[in-house]
C-alpha cells in the first residue's frame, strides 16, 4: 500500500487531520477538553457559532480546582454558565459543526500568545485570562465592579503563569 502512495499529494482528510493535530498540540489536556465542551454545548443548543458563553461553560466544566474555586464566589459555575448561551431559533437548520465566532478566535489568539510567553500550552486558566483581558461580557456579567474585575484578572494571570 505504501509504495503505491509514494509521490502522491496527501488528500484533504490527511491535511485536515494534520492541521487538527498541529492545533491540538498548542493545548493542554484541560484546554482541549474545554474547547471541545464549548463546541458540544453549541451543537446541543443548535447554535450557529461557538461563542464566549459556550467557551466559559467549557472552562468551568473542565477547569482545575483552583480556577473553579476562584470563580465560585462570583457565581460562575457549570450550572449558571450553562444557562447563558443562546440556543438556535426554532426552524433554524441543524448545525453539525459550528464555527468559532470572531470573538472566540480573538480569545484563542490571546490565550495562545499568553501561553507561549509563559512557555506552556493553552489551558483553561489561559483561556479564562484571555476572556478577562478582552473584558468579555460572558464573564463581566458575573462581576459587580472594577475592583472585582481587577481582582479576578490578577488571580487569573497568576494561575495562567503556573
Amino acid at each position: 500500500m505504501y509504495h503505491r502512495d509514494r509521490g502522491r499529494k496527501p488528500g484533504p482528510v490527511a491535511i485536515l487531520t494534520g492541521v487538527a493535530e498541529g492545533i491540538s498540540a498548542h493545548f493542554s489536556d484541560d484546554g482541549r477538553a474545554a474547547v471541545a465542551a464549548a463546541g458540544e454545548a453549541a451543537r446541543e443548543g443548535n447554535a450557529p457559532e461557538i461563542t464566549c458563553e459556550h467557551l466559559l461553560a467549557g472552562l468551568l466544566r473542565h477547569g482545575d480546582s483552583e480556577l473553579t474555586e476562584l470563580l465560585a464566589p462570583y457565581g460562575m459555575n457549570v450550572q449558571t454558565a450553562g444557562r447563558r448561551p443562546l440556543p438556535g431559533r426554532p426552524g433554524d437548520s441543524v448545525v453539525g459543526a459550528p464555527a468559532f465566532s470572531a470573538r472566540v478566535k480573538q480569545i484563542l489568539r490571546i490565550a495562545d500568545s499568553q501561553a507561549r510567553r509563559a512557555g506552556g500550552r493553552i489551558g483553561c486558566a489561559s483561556l479564562f485570562l484571555a476572556l478577562m483581558v478582552r473584558r468579555d461580557s460572558s464573564v463581566l456579567a458575573y462581576l459587580r465592579d472594577r475592583t472585582e474585575i481587577d481582582r479576578v484578572t490578577a488571580a487569573a494571570f497568576a494561575l495562567a503563569e503556573r
